[in-house]
């Protein structure tokens, strides 16, 4: 379990906006001993569904900050598409799809099926986990002033309380990370630009709606992009009737749809042809226009982006939400080391060579599945691969890497990579259920990798076949900073010959064979150091391997 962090420490690390990047970064900072405070000019917090797609790598990203059981408690699974048409008056159902089929887990990726659970319900998870560490989101409080120095920061806080009063605060900090939306502050402010387009011609009027006599185990659709699309889908509040619904088209009077709750139910009963349809309140009504845009750069100096205030993303293919808090686990564990003086500073400029090209990425996929349906003709069957409903495992970003950064370490010569898919440093490190420990130095009840994978350390996992071919790279791990790095020798299964040989080492038997099979370990010996973010840091068949990877994230620091 993690300490709670006094509340009355000066904060390291100030973060801007309390969304799910703002949320994720703190609770990740606090798990490394952080103390940071973050604030968000709203008076209370926000409902509503947003961002409700949870992909499979978040669901593995929550795991490692001890958050998805609470998320798997309340979530609902992808529901069937309903397609309807309305013939004098009346609708009738054409077609069902499943966007989402079922995939079975395998031992790499123990989850392949994407959830839903309101964005709202998935902060309320991650304010809780906050609090048990001693943070507070702090409401009304806005950032209007930033100035960089040297060595720090300087910030100009304005909180508006209860009683209507303003009370300014000037507050010093280490750094400052802007989670503040595509609206934010800090991007103008910072004068970063927002690359890319707005999508005039495509207007979207959203609601979180709660309507009784509503089937609530499909998800329901009528129309299209072409003209108009109404599409009405369950959320994870089922008890209460809730459902999330959009009106979007070309043509739409996304005026009075958008600021009257009448016009837009009258709007909705006229669209599906359901008159009967008794709606008991709506919660949320806003207009939303589609931006694709991100920035050049994710910091300058010692302020940072992560989230929606570097790049907007059209909720198409459920990447928004994803991709911000991916950022946040990327930026997280650097920051906690550069707060701590352990850290080269090139670590910190990873976070942006390493985050630009991903996002940019998932920016031109998810235009791809936007473009695809407005051209998509809904009298024409289009081919499963064609279909902008047909989410696949492209969309569910375990093949976003960091391959090539200049703080990742990759020694395994090109011989070994021709032999077929290989395992690379910069990708996702796959989990491996079937781990026994053989001591007791592991956390009580671990089977999986990724159960001894953690947010505030790295993990090297280290194969061999020879016990003496094994120690110099624990002898090289020693000179890491202390607790900062988790050795774990992973013997061959019914392999128990080294354990009395590393009686102070964690050892573990992998009873499956799975971590050796997806860590490819032909070599007699050889390392993978895992980053706090789930990533491969570090790959080789040398000892030599151990202290570049140091020398790279640690500089001179480590003792």
């Amino acid at each position: 379990m993690f300490t709670p962090i006094d509340s009355k420490l000066t904060p390291k690390v100030l973060i801007v906006g309390a969304g799910p990047a703002g949320l994720v970064l703190a609770l990740s900072l606090l798990q490394n001993g952080v103390p940071v405070r973050i604030v968000d000019k709203a008076p209370k917090h926000p409902v509503g569904q947003r961002g409700s797609g949870i992909q499979p790598r978040s669901m593995e990203l929550y795991r490692t900050l001890g958050v998805l059981d609470d998320i798997l408690r309340e979530h609902i699974p992808v529901p069937k598409i309903r397609n309807y048409e309305v013939e004098s008056g009346f609708s009738q159902v054409i077609s069902v799809l499943d966007t989402s089929p079922f995939m079975t887990p395998t031992p790499e990726c123990p989850y392949l099926n994407p959830i839903l659970l309101g964005q709202s319900r998935t902060q309320g998870i991650l304010r809780h986990h906050l609090s048990r560490l001693g943070r507070e989101v702090e409401l009304g409080t806005e950032l209007v002033d930033i100035e960089q120095h040297d060595d720090c920061v300087t910030c100009r806080l304005k909180k508006t309380k209860e009683d209507g009063s303003i009370e300014e605060e000037v507050l010093k900090t280490e750094y400052v990370v802007g989670s503040d939306g595509g609206r934010g502050f800090i991007r103008k402010k910072m004068g970063f630009p927002f690359l890319g387009e707005t999508r005039h011609g495509e207007h979207w009027v959203i609601a979180d709606v709660r309507i009784k006599n509503l089937d609530k185990s499909y998800w329901h659709m009528w129309g299209d992009f072409q003209n108009t699309l109404l599409t009405i889908r369950p959320t994870d509040d089922a008890d209460n009737d809730e459902f999330w619904i959009a009106i979007a088209g070309p043509d739409i009077d996304w005026q009075n749809l958008s600021t009257s709750p009448d016009h837009f139910i009258e709007g909705v009963r006229k669209l599906s042809g359901l008159q009967s349809l008794e709606f008991s309140e709506v919660m949320t009504l806003n207009y939303y226009r589609i931006n694709i845009r991100m920035t050049d750069s994710f910091s300058k100096g010692r302020v940072f982006l992560a989230g929606d205030a570097a790049h907007a993303h059209p909720f198409i293919g459920g990447q928004g939400m994803n991709t911000s808090i991916q950022d946040s686990f990327n930026l997280g564990w650097k920051l906690a080391l550069a707060t701590k003086s352990l850290a080269s500073p090139r670590l910190l400029d990873s976070y942006s060579v390493e985050r630009l090209p991903v996002v940019a990425k998932l920016l031109e996929l998810t235009k791809e599945y936007l473009q695809k349906a407005v051209d998509l003709d809904p009298h024409v069957d289009a081919p499963e691969e064609d279909s902008p409903y047909h989410r696949g495992i492209r969309l569910y970003q375990l093949d976003v890497n960091c391959r090539g950064s200049p703080v990742v370490v990759d020694r395994l010569d090109e011989e070994t990579y021709k032999l077929g898919k290989r395992l690379r440093a910069g990708d996702r490190a796959p989990d491996a259920p079937g781990i026994v420990p053989l001591n007791a130095g592991l956390r009580p009840g671990a089977t999986h990798l990724f159960d001894i994978f953690s947010s505030n350390k790295h993990t090297a996992l280290i194969f061999f076949k020879d016990s003496e071919n094994a120690k110099p790279y624990l002898e090289l791990l020693e000179h890491y900073p202390p607790n900062n790095v988790l050795p774990v020798i992973v013997l061959q299964q019914g392999d128990e010959r080294s354990v009395d040989v590393f009686a102070k080492t964690n050892v573990v038997q992998d009873s499956a064979g799975h971590v050796w099979r997806s860590y490819s370990t032909e070599h007699d010996t050889k390392i993978a150091i895992v980053r706090p973010d789930g990533c491969v840091g570090a790959l080789g068949i040398s000892p030599d391997v151990v202290d570049e990877y140091r020398k790279l994230v640690f500089g001179t620091c480590a003792t």
